[in-house]
């Protein structure tokens, strides 16, 4: 049975592109309400992938855990398949550790499909399926899913054992407020759809899971991410009478109001949907309805939002989730811990502090900003800073022994990263025998040391010249020496090329830094420099 649905005329077409697409009252209900909602989990490991958590209440206080997965096309290993398109096979495992102790568990293996090359080469196209916990009791737990990609699968000659990309889902759950707990009107929390035909949501069964038994499930969009990748949000979520008596329909509200509010505080947007025309027709029908709801997001700039919705006019819960918007190719594609690990790079105090307390989508922002600051020629379209820096870090990961979650994990890197190429490099391996060590110690350590160019007031001197405790330094570097492999010194004549404000962007001219590997590995470690006239520290 269909009603009609009234809708305040926006005040502005431009900056409120909002329509109510439908609402229709339906006597067949999901299959189990859903509950709880929490910002999507992003995964680590050899490809990316997001996972939307929700609840579905059941009889005798129970719940299942309904999880919702995507992964971008491109992070997968598809192959072509007789008779067109493209498949793969992904192994998912999840389990919940809950508060009570028990431990839930399933285990299952999906086809994957795409039916163009282009969609399979798509960072924009995804894989969607859900996976259930079923039967749950506990309030909260500890959850983690782990997928595997069988189809990119290599096995290792040498090692004699198979090698799957994986990757590992990890986070809290906790049950959301039960229905019985909310006077007048429960409002579910809202699917994150994206290119659903207005016809198939209130014609499909409009069940999450299984997956690909409903035409819906091909439209889920888990990830919540919009702007570039997609240009129209869609939700939809249903509302259900949560009072018994004929008391309670004067409870029942009559409209909701949606929000939408940026995390930086700069944004809002509010609009108001007719949910109820005559309370007592709604019960009769069945007291449920189907909300879909789609808003334009080409007015909103980059960043995270909260989206909200309750009643303005009677009883009832509300819901408050997260969505990103995007407007940079390379933000879509860059995965959340490279995101972490460019921050931290380039930024420091409270800039730092303000991007760590960030969502992903404001860490975007938030680094975008910094790089217009850096940027040595706004009139052009491209920022010579950010791509000369993006290169020195494809150079550190091929040359430079890469990174860390937070840091180069060779000083030379990090130095690299900072000022750019020297000007000149000098080398020495260090010899194994004892004499040619002393010797080189004498060329190399005490030749480079910077205490012979640094500071303009020398520490006390022995009669050889060199320092008293550079002599005692060197004593013990002879005696430790299998604990050293070789010295490198960098050279600048000048102060190098910084990209943006850093330690070492303010000191003199001439910076040298010598570096020093150890036996144990190849990685080099800033023994000392002239940067400072007190000499040391890498950072």
């Amino acid at each position: 049975m269909h009603h009609p649905v009234s809708q305040r005329p926006p005040t502005d077409r431009r900056t409120c592109q909002i329509t109510i697409l439908s609402i229709l009252f339906v006597l067949t209900a999901w299959q189990g309400a859903l509950a709880a909602l929490v910002r999507p989990l992003e995964g680590q490991g050899d490809f990316r992938a997001f996972v939307d958590i929700y609840d579905r209440e059941r009889p005798a206080g129970l719940v299942d855990i309904v999880l919702l997965v995507t992964i971008p096309n491109t992070e997968l290993q598809l192959t072509q398949r007789w008779g067109g398109g493209w498949k793969g096979r992904i192994a998912t495992s999840v389990q919940l550790v809950a508060a009570d102790g028990r431990v839930h568990a399933r285990r299952d293996t999906l086809d994957l499909t795409a039916l163009r090359l282009e969609d399979a080469l798509s960072p924009t196209v995804y894989q969607n399926f859900s996976l259930t916990l079923p039967g749950i009791e506990s309030p909260y737990g500890t959850l983690t899913v782990l997928l595997s990609d069988l189809t990119a699968g290599r096995t290792d000659a040498a090692l004699e054992k198979a090698s799957v990309p994986t990757t590992l889902v990890e986070g809290e759950w906790v049950r959301a407020e039960a229905i019985a707990e909310v006077r007048g009107l429960y409002i579910h929390p809202p699917l994150f759809l994206s290119g659903a035909p207005l016809n198939i949501i209130p014609d499909t069964e409009r069940d999450i899971a299984p997956p690909r038994r409903s035409v819906l499930v091909d439209h889920l969009h888990p990830n919540r991410r919009y702007g570039l990748e997609q240009p129209r949000l869609q939700v939809t979520f249903d509302i259900e009478r949560a009072g018994r008596s004929a008391a309670d329909l004067d409870d029942l509200p009559r409209t909701l109001m949606i929000q939408i509010l940026a995390r930086d505080l700069d944004y809002v947007r509010r609009d108001t949907i007719r949910v109820l025309s005559d309370p007592q027709e709604f019960a009769a029908a069945g007291g449920r309805a189907t909300v879909t709801w789609e808003l334009d997001v080409n007015d909103l700039p980059p960043g995270a939002y909260q989206l909200s919705c309750a009643p303005q006019d009677g009883f009832g819960n509300s819901w408050v989730t997260e969505f990103d918007v995007l407007w940079s190719a390379d933000a879509i594609e860059r995965t959340s811990s490279e995101l972490w690990l460019v921050g931290n790079l380039v930024l420091n105090g409270d800039r730092l502090g303000e991007f760590k307390k960030a969502g992903p989508a404001e860490q975007e922002v938030l680094l975008a900003q910094f790089w217009s600051n850096q940027d040595p020629d706004p009139s052009t379209r491209i920022n010579e800073a950010e791509i000369q820096f993006r290169a020195r870090m494809r150079h550190v990961r091929r040359e430079l022994g890469g990174f860390g979650k937070t840091l180069a994990l060779d000083d030379r890197g990090m130095i690299y990263l900072l000022l750019g190429p020297p000007d000149d490099i000098e080398q020495q391996v260090v010899p194994l025998n004892a004499d040619s060590f002393d010797s080189a110690l004498s060329t190399v350590y005490d030749a480079w040391s910077p205490l012979k160019y640094g500071s303009q007031d020398q520490p006390l001197a022995n009669p050889d010249g060199t320092t008293i405790q550079a002599g005692r330094d060197r004593q013990n570097r002879l005696t430790s020496q299998e604990r050293f492999k070789a010295f490198e010194l960098w050279s600048y004549q000048s102060r190098g090329e910084s990209l943006f404000p850093n330690l070492y962007s303010d000191v003199g001219l001439g910076v040298r830094f010598l570096f020093l590997a150890r036996l144990s590995g190849s990685v080099y470690h800033l023994e000392t420099t002239s940067a400072y006239d007190s000499g040391s520290g890498s950072r």
